[in-house]
């Protein structure tokens, strides 16, 4: 009887849905915001590196079309507030905006079952 209960929690366990793929990039996402949200303006180069991190994060989720969307989202921020910025600092704001969009990207991908 302990055996089948056993492994009868086993495989429950490893049916439910996960969401070890879009959690790495979720926290550095929010990581990323609370660092936005203690000034009004971030380095670029330290914004490049927290993008390029984001960006790694966001080429490991399985999905195509999440990962896509995320990768394509992350690399409209690089261009538009880092490699076409020709100022040393970014506006907190505008970027929290974007990142904002992620989390609520993310979430909408879970809602349609999407989670890896």
């Amino acid at each position: 009887m302990k055996n089948i209960f056993f492994t009868f929690f086993i495989l429950v366990i490893f049916n439910l849905p996960s969401h070890a793929d879009f959690k790495p990039l979720e926290e550095e996402v929010v990581l990323l915001r609370t660092q936005l949200s203690s000034s009004s303006s971030i380095d670029k180069a330290d914004l490049e590196k927290s993008l390029n991190l984001l960006l790694s994060k966001a080429k490991l989720i399985e999905n195509d079309i999440a990962k896509s969307d995320l990768t394509g989202d992350l690399t409209i921020l690089l261009n538009v507030y880092v490699k076409e910025n020709e100022q040393d600092n970014v506006d907190s704001d505008k970027v929290d905006y974007w990142l904002q969009h992620i989390i609520d990207d993310l979430a909408m991908f879970r809602k349609i079952g999407i989670d890896k």
